[in-house]
């Protein structure tokens, strides 16, 4: 599917893409890369984390250069202060998470946007986490379920409240704790920090993939147009 630069206002489009590209694709990510991007390939340790950065970031410029009808390689990207980055050349918006083979994009046109995705695992310290991370009422709300069951409903918390931070444009560094969800539902926000305006002001999306990731979309409620993709070369 491709885009062009006359794009609906108010539209958010989520891309869902499975990493496991084969060296054809590899090498014409490589392609578009910027030398920045090629110096920190190069410093990988392993071939399948060079592998893996290749993958993200030549998707990435693929999928946003749709939009704007532009070569992938004449993207130029910037950090925040808080390292979220954006595009410098472009009035275009993104945010992107990876866990295992899978990666997501989310693209506006306007910049409040986070997403999240994690691989279910079990973890030794996930009580530990949760202590830490999760309000009280979370906290409650988490440990009426059994042990299996809190595998997966603690990532359904976890990426809904990482997808805010990474909205907002704080990270996991504003602290997962001063941010928390609607119970029993997660499909809002009930508190969040003062300067971020209200939690009802903001939309909390459960995003559908494989039984074994979590996802969540993150957005202010001015968002006319929520569109799901698959990408594919």
């Amino acid at each position: 599917m491709l885009k062009s630069a006359k794009f609906e206002a108010g539209f958010v489009d989520v891309w869902s893409v499975n990493l496991a590209f084969d060296e054809t694709a590899l090498r014409l990510f490589s392609q578009t890369l910027s030398a920045q991007e090629l110096s920190k390939l190069v410093s990988f340790k392993s071939q399948a984390q060079a592998n893996r950065y290749l993958a993200v970031r030549g998707t990435l410029r693929r999928i946003l250069a749709q939009y704007l009808g532009i070569e992938p390689v004449n993207l130029k990207f910037e950090v925040n202060a808080y390292g979220k980055p954006y595009l410098s050349n472009a009035s275009l918006f993104f945010n992107i998470s990876h866990s295992k083979d899978r990666l997501l994009i989310a693209v506006s046109d306007f910049d409040q946007i986070g997403v999240d995705i994690e691989w279910i695992k079990t973890r030794n310290n996930l009580l530990g986490l949760a202590k830490r991370c999760f309000s009280v009422d979370e906290l409650y709300f988490w440990s009426d379920f059994s042990a299996d069951e809190q595998v997966q409903v603690f990532y359904q918390l976890w990426v809904r409240k990482e997808a805010f931070v990474k909205a907002v444009g704080r990270g996991i560094a504003l602290g997962l704790d001063r941010c928390e969800l609607l119970i029993p539902d997660l499909a809002g926000l009930s508190k969040i920090p003062d300067e971020f305006g209200l939690a009802e002001d903001w939309d909390v999306t459960g995003l559908q993939l494989a039984d074994d990731f979590a996802a969540a979309l993150v957005m202010p409620s001015r968002c006319l147009v929520l569109n799901q993709y698959r990408f594919e070369l």
